[in-house]
């Protein structure tokens, strides 16, 4: 039975001189499940490739695809994409590759719900019953039940007098709050699969792989001392 393919992508920021302006770097990495072990801990990819522009979506795109049809990705092919919940990500997937399953990454989703915890317990939730709320969260999560997940946010929301964000535009870069953790819930509903079924049966279900390519190919180059 022939094995999955993955694509694993993600961007990050860089100071783009002159103008203290900051261009979006975009890396993707496409790899499959062979690895062998080099240490406890520690294994060693073999079949992969890298792909990076700090161009726009479209053109990164085209290189996406070609780096992926050198991998051996065709229609037919069991497609993984690894995302962290960026728009840009998602859109990329479902217009270039419609045939894979896109998965939102696990790290970053237990993350958000650990940054609206905290922003919870200073914004009219006391600290026990937000600690509570972000033990619940994970619990539904994990098995796939990302529509329970997604319906306790505007409950919450009604209680505390907040409104829903209509989209992303309301918010600013890096702003956390619980309306802003449910449109994020909202927008990648389709990708939050059922991890605990995933895991189990051998499918990776972070993106691990795709944040050490940014360090590699990205931050330890253009995000050195001096150039931020």
């Amino acid at each position: 039975m022939a094995k999955p393919i993955y694509i694993g992508l993600d961007g990050t920021f860089i100071n783009a001189q002159p103008g203290k302006r900051f261009l979006q770097a975009k890396v993707g990495i496409v790899f499959t499940e062979q690895r062998i072990r080099v240490s406890q801990g520690r294994n060693l990819r073999l079949n992969k490739q890298y792909v990076g522009s700090c161009q726009s979506v479209s053109e990164f795109g085209k290189r996406l695809f070609c780096c992926a049809t050198e991998m051996g990705v065709k229609k037919e092919t069991e497609l993984i994409v690894l995302a962290d919940g960026a728009r840009w990500i998602s859109q990329l997937a479902k217009t270039q590759y419609p045939q894979a399953r896109l998965i939102l990454d696990w790290w970053h989703l237990k993350k958000r719900v650990g940054e609206t915890v905290d922003w919870l317990k200073h914004h009219g939730l006391g600290r026990k019953d937000a600690t509570n709320w972000g033990r619940q969260l994970p619990d539904w999560l994990w098995p796939g039940k990302a529509l329970a997940a997604r319906q306790s946010g505007p409950s919450l929301g009604q209680q505390l007098g907040l409104s829903r964000p209509v989209n992303k535009a309301q918010a600013k870069l890096g702003q956390t709050s619980l309306p802003l953790f449910y449109l994020y819930l909202r927008n990648n509903l389709d990708s939050m699969v059922d991890y605990q079924t995933s895991r189990r049966k051998g499918y990776f279900i972070g993106s691990v792989w795709v944040e050490k390519s940014i360090d590699l190919l990205i931050c330890r180059r253009l995000k050195l001392r001096g150039q931020n």
